[in-house]
Formats: C-alpha cells, structure tokens, sequence
C-alpha cells in the first residue's frame, strides 16, 4: 500500500483537486494499492480571523468576485465571512473537476495537516505549505518522502494560487495541478 497525501493551505481548493485527479487516475488504471488524501495546514486558523482575512477579502472585492459589503460582514462576523470564501473556493473547484475529468457531486470536508504515521509521501502544492509541512514533521519520529507536487512531478511548477481566485485564474492553476498529480501518481506506482 502506498500513502499519499497532497497539502495546500485550507484543503478546499487546489490539494483536494490534486485528491479527486489522483483518485480518478488510480480507479482508471485500476490501482487498489493506493491511499490517496489531502489536508490543508491552515485549516483551522488560529489568532485574528478577521485580521487573517481583511486583505483576501480586500481582494476578492477588488476582483469582483464579492461585493463590498462583504467588507462590513468582517467586523461582524469573520467565520461566516472564512466559510463564504471557502464556498467560493469550493464551487469553482467542482466546476472545473465536473469539466475536467467528469467528476459530479465531490464531497470533500477540509481537514488539518498532522502527523500521519501511514504517510509515505507528502505533495505540497507549493513551498510555502512545503515550508509548513517540514515544520509539523520535525519533532515527528515519522519521516516520510516530502516534496513539492512541481518537484516530484518534475514539471517544475509553481502552483502557487492568488487567493481568491476568479474562476478563470483557478482554471489555470487547476490544470497544471491535474498535469502534474497525474505524473506523480504514475511515478508513484513505478
């Protein structure tokens, strides 16, 4: 049994993408021998929410995708603000595995980066969450193979997302994620 886990930051948009691609490519290829899951490492955020979140909110107002009174809702209410945004996320996500790969109706609940001692291979989406995840494995007796997706894949990608992302923006991330979790996925098995 190989473990694999791919690590973006919230585990709603690009590591759960990378997930439903690689789980899509294990069923074609008919691979029973493969634990394929994703996790973010910052799901569940700690501090300020509402100062985590003004500048993606600021963001998201100046590119369309929210109105300004999103800005006011903040003050009020960050959470409720962190799942709109996480909604967003999640819907373009879908359309774009819908269109891609034919996948309807992918349910995916974001889940936080631990320690996982059945891991043997980590696919950060990018450097920052690689950065991240050496950090969580360092006190760890645990040592699995941890590499960007962009490096194991040996595409050399930076799939580093502008969050939030329009739609159109995601697309283009989304498709050099699903390129090169398809690479891995097959140097994996090899």
């Amino acid at each position: 049994m190989i473990d694999i886990e791919f690590i973006c930051t919230g585990n709603n948009g690009r590591s759960p993408l990378a997930e439903a691609v690689a789980n899509r490519v294990a069923m074609t290829l008919g691979l029973s021998d493969l634990r394929i899951s994703s996790s973010g490492t910052m799901v569940d955020p700690v501090g300020d929410l509402k100062a985590m979140l003004l500048p993606y909110v600021k963001k998201a107002i100046s590119k369309g995708i929210f109105r300004p009174e999103l800005e006011g809702c903040l003050g009020v209410d960050p959470v409720s603000v962190l799942y709109k945004m996480r909604a967003h996320e999640a819907g373009i996500r879908d359309s774009y595995l819908w269109d891609s790969i034919g996948l309807e109706d992918f349910l995916h609940n974001p889940r936080q980066t631990v320690v996982r001692p059945q891991a043997q291979l980590i696919l950060p989406i990018d450097k920052s969450n690689f950065d991240r995840v050496v950090r969580i494995y360092s006190d760890s007796e645990y040592r699995p193979k941890i590499l960007t997706l962009g490096e194991y894949s040996g595409l050399g990608y930076n799939l580093v997302q502008d969050f939030p992302s329009t739609e159109q923006e995601f697309r283009s991330i989304a498709a050099q994620i699903e390129a090169a979790t398809r690479v891995a996925i097959l140097k994996a098995i090899m």
